[in-house]
């Protein structure tokens, strides 16, 4: 008895796009659990995910799971400088760091990045990193690679490929419609799927949010 339980992606317990005789089990189990001797102010109880989604859910589950998880904690989401931040430090690790040029260039790419709707924070940084490596190596298969570092092409490269993946959603009366994003700066490089280099592990700051059930906190002496 006692510890902590982390449920990531909690908003699958219930929500107006969650709901099922499962979740719902659950979360019966979960209330009922909670008030038991043997965990009643010896376990913490997290439940973490999106703001919007973990909203929902609260909002549409039972008056029991309400009013238990009254704490929050919200994780702001990461900006351009926190983006170029671990993106550098990957890159350097890597010991193919960004050109000058590259730099600012990917910074301002990820001013606007950082503003889509489905942008996932240090999830989406490691994959523009790996998606710079990627047009690196093609770019060291044609015999144009002069310095080990990534060029202000890469940057072009990598973006082009990154709004290809992510187009952007405009939602319209429930209607997902998807839009064309603008014509590339450089002319497009083929992708080569090679095995990208190690990461640093990300920072714990995400677009998610924790939810605590403050009575459940663990009393120490």
């Amino acid at each position: 008895s006692g510890g902590v339980l982390f449920i990531d992606e909690a908003y699958t317990l219930g929500g107006s796009g969650h709901r099922s005789a499962f979740a719902q089990e659950a979360v019966d189990q979960l209330i009922a659990l909670m008030t038991e001797p043997e965990h009643w102010g010896r376990t913490v109880v997290i439940l973490a995910g999106y703001r919007q989604a973990m909203e929902d859910m609260i909002r549409h589950s039972n008056e029991g799971l309400r009013s238990r998880f009254t704490g929050r904690i919200e994780f702001p989401n990461w900006d351009a400088d926190d983006c170029l931040r671990y993106i550098r430090e990957a890159c350097r690790k890597e010991r193919r760091p960004l050109e000058a040029s590259a730099e600012t260039l990917l910074h301002e790419a990820l001013q606007v990045a950082v503003t889509h709707p489905s942008w996932s924070n240090a999830r989406d940084c490691i994959t523009m990193q790996k998606l710079l490596y990627n047009a690196f190596a093609v770019r060291n298969v044609q015999g144009r690679v002069t310095t080990n570092s990534y060029s202000v092409e890469d940057v072009h490269s990598a973006m082009d490929e990154w709004r290809r993946l992510r187009p952007a959603v405009v939602v319209i009366e429930s209607t997902a419609t998807v839009l064309p994003m603008p014509p590339p700066v450089a002319m497009p490089v083929p992708m080569a799927i090679i095995p990208g280099p190690a990461l640093p592990a990300p920072p714990t700051r995400d677009r998610d949010q924790a939810m605590v059930a403050p009575h459940q906190a663990v009393h120490s002496g």
